[in-house]
């Protein structure tokens, strides 16, 4: 399952901004089980969402970060 979102990416650090298309990647059964967990929380429409760098599927905020490289210190705004 592919779903294209709407983003405005923020460097936690920089404060730098960007906007665009950003495909999520649900390959794994896990991946949905955090989605529904965000959005059991309503924390998908609260805007603060994670991506999981290793496996491009939404990562539960509530897991470490401390794994994930290439999106650690971004903060997702879906739109």
């Amino acid at each position: 399952m592919n779903n294209m979102i709407y983003v405005k990416i923020k460097s936690l650090k920089t404060n730098e901004t960007f906007e665009t298309y950003l495909s999520i990647h649900f390959s794994l059964s896990e991946n949905l089980n955090a989605l529904n967990t965000l959005l059991e929380r309503e924390i998908f429409s609260s805007n603060n969402i994670y991506v999981d760098a290793s496996s491009g599927g939404i990562l539960n905020p509530y897991s470490s970060l401390k794994k994930q490289n290439l999106y650690q210190g971004m903060m997702i705004h879906v739109y």
